[in-house]
């Protein structure tokens, strides 16, 4: 545990963070910001929200299109018109070499060039016409995000992976060898990163049966990327670990249990989120961390990262198996649901910065910090792609009680079940296509959580056993 001894209490963990803030504020008090997003949303609105609690004034939204989405009045460039289909990357491509007509624009609406810029994770320019861009992605890095390419950044770090091969998407002679890769569960297809840094389950895809569909999958991957990793799908629990390198150390904080599932139907894998309550083995959490720490090691010596960062992968019978490094900050660390005062994605852009007062904080003792505060009040963000609401009509009833969540929406709507693994009441926000759960607890205790998931999605289609976990 380390330096959780220095932390006597969530006042003192709250304390810490509340630091880390002030130095932000100072940072960014009194700047004018522009955005620099792809897509508009409640990502935006968030780091919004950041800079303005930090002092700074959101004058610019630069965006691949606005899709109709009210600015509060800042003046906004849209790289494309609404009726043009989006092209992955094209922002970032767009962004290495503006237009000229943007940078008239831009300097009538900065006409003294004070503007600084914050774009999202994968923005790899320092500047834009002489501005600055805070927490730009550096080229090298993209390297350990390429998942052709991570292997041997892990075998450097002695971190075991599944069984996988690599070549040129279009070298048929992999056939042979990927179909020897399908144990019964199928495959995992992955692209590099020639066209860009693929994000979520994004450039990822899983293949029932490989003899059924890699070949086809393959020619189609073909005009979308240069080379491609073909892996085992290997049973096991989806988790991740994330870390941030600073000054004097790497710091990692607890493993979480990423949810996804896959549609047995559709052939697809779906990212559903992440819980931070996964209870797993001590020795378990912290063979993984020291795994994440020498991914940590290794990105700061030999790619001078600096930031946050995550190592995926999944706890097999065989142990823990690597899947991926993301080199930038990931979701589901919990800490924004822990304290919401702490300002997480401006924290993670000004240590890749190294910033005076980020970058140099005591990194012992911001570890314990977020650690107890993340194991002292867990949570979770799991969005499920269909309407759970069905649930109703499934057998599922409204529980006597009042709802489990504190402080929810109007719309939530609470259901009660008893599954077949779990007497279960879930509470959720429910939409046409998905339903975001607010909070999910059960009367028996159970180490994760996707087999839940994927009992409630299947039943609320009414197709048992249509979505299942990583374990089966």
């Amino acid at each position: 545990m380390g330096g959780v001894n220095m932390i006597r209490g969530l006042l003192d963990a709250e304390s810490v963070l509340t630091q880390a803030n002030r130095s932000l504020t100072s940072f960014w008090s009194g700047k004018t910001v522009g955005i620099l997003t792809p897509t508009v949303g409640s990502h935006l609105n968030s780091i919004i929200g950041e800079l303005e609690c930090s002092g700074a004034r959101v004058a610019v939204i630069v965006t691949d299109r606005a899709d109709g989405q009210a600015m509060g009045g800042r003046a906004v460039w849209c790289v494309h018109k609404d009726s043009e289909a989006l092209v992955p990357f094209a922002f970032e491509r767009w962004l290495r070499n503006p237009s000229d007509d943007f940078e008239a624009w831009l300097d009538g609406v900065d006409p003294e060039r004070q503007l600084e810029f914050v774009g999202n994770g994968y923005v790899d320019v320092p500047q834009v016409f002489g501005r600055p861009v805070r927490g730009w992605r550096r080229p090298g890095w993209t390297v350990a995000e390429d998942k052709t390419l991570v292997d041997s950044v892990l075998a450097d770090c002695g971190i075991r992976t599944p069984p996988h091969i690599v070549g040129p998407v279009s070298d048929n002679t992999m056939l042979a060898e990927a179909y020897g890769l399908d144990r019964g569960s199928g495959v995992v297809l992955a692209y590099d990163t020639s066209q860009g840094a693929w994000g979520g389950t994004q450039g990822i895809k899983w293949i029932p049966s490989a003899m059924g569909g890699l070949e086809d999958s393959l020619r189609v991957a073909s005009s979308i990327t240069s080379s491609v990793r073909v892996a085992e799908f290997v049973k096991g629990t989806p988790c991740s670990v994330i870390g941030t390198v600073l000054r004097d150390r790497v710091i990692v904080f607890d493993p979480i249990e990423l949810v996804t599932l896959r549609d047995t139907v559709e052939g697809r894998l779906m990212c559903c989120g992440s819980v931070t309550n996964w209870s797993t083995d001590v020795t378990v959490v912290e063979d993984v961390r020291e795994a994440a720490h020498r991914v940590g090691t290794h990105l700061a010596k030999f790619m001078r990262f600096r930031g946050m960062f995550s190592l995926d992968g999944l706890l097999s019978d065989e142990g823990f198996l690597a899947t991926e490094i993301n080199p930038r900050r990931s979701g589901g660390l919990g800490i924004l649901e822990a304290f919401p005062a702490f300002r997480e994605r401006l924290f993670s852009r000004a240590a890749q910065d190294e910033v005076r007062g980020i970058f140099d904080l005591e990194a012992q003792v911001l570890e314990a910090a977020i650690r107890l505060l993340v194991q002292e009040r867990p949570s979770l963000e799991l969005t499920v792609p269909v309407d759970l609401r069905a649930l109703e009509s499934a057998g599922w009833s409204k529980p006597s009680r009042p709802a489990v969540a504190k402080e929810v929406a109007d719309d939530t709507f609470a259901l009660t079940q008893s599954l077949a693994s779990s007497d279960c009441t879930v509470e959720f926000m429910a939409g046409s296509e998905d339903s975001r759960i607010v909070s999910l607890s059960s009367t028996r205790s159970f180490v994760t959580t996707g087999h839940l998931v994927a009992e409630m999605a299947s039943a609320a289609v009414g197709q048992p056993g249509r979505f299942i976990d990583g374990t089966k």
